[in-house]
């Protein structure tokens, strides 16, 4: 049988002809397409990789950093004060607040020495009366509200402060 001047035959091998063609042309295509995204992959994971290195340094320094700053911390506050300016500043307002304050504790202690003087003890029956205050202090036993339960910073460390003296023999 013939179709016009082609044979059925003829139009077949050209339908498989054509056919392997454009299957050839779609695998040619895809396989070049396939190669680009392995391509393109391939540049993608050495970017990670990088980035992946770049992090990895980066919390290496991190954590460096938190060391030395861990390692600072642990230093006197004054070597920190002569490392950093910042901390400088409250530190010496920090020294001047506890300096003022020593300062009012020495003349507190001069007048009741003074005073105690004038009443008939001597020098050291005052500094007694002040041991065995400073022991009722921190013993919440005072006569007239000055125990340590009234400052929230003395009440933290009023029991740490009473083990030293008795320690000490202060008791």
């Amino acid at each position: 049988m013939t179709h016009g001047n082609t044979s059925w035959q003829e139009f077949g091998q050209t339908f498989v002809d054509q056919s392997r063609e454009l299957n050839q042309k779609v695998t040619d295509e895809i396989l070049e397409r396939t190669e680009r995204a392995l391509v393109s992959a391939k540049e993608k994971i050495k970017q990670t990789e990088e980035v992946n290195e770049i992090l990895k340094l980066r919390v290496e320094k991190a954590e460096q950093e938190a060391r030395d700053v861990k390692a600072l911390l642990s230093r006197p506050m004054r070597e920190i004060a002569e490392i950093s300016d910042d901390f400088q500043k409250a530190y010496e307002q920090q020294q001047q607040i506890l300096a003022n304050w020593i300062l009012s504790q020495k003349a507190y202690r001069e007048t009741a020495v003074q005073l105690g003087i004038a009443v008939g003890k001597t020098a050291e029956e005052v500094q007694d009366l002040v041991t065995q205050n400073a022991n009722a202090v921190l013993e919440n036993r005072t006569e007239h509200g000055n125990d340590s339960n009234t400052n929230p910073l003395v009440k933290e460390y009023a029991s740490t402060i009473l083990a030293i003296r008795k320690k000490n023999g202060e008791v």
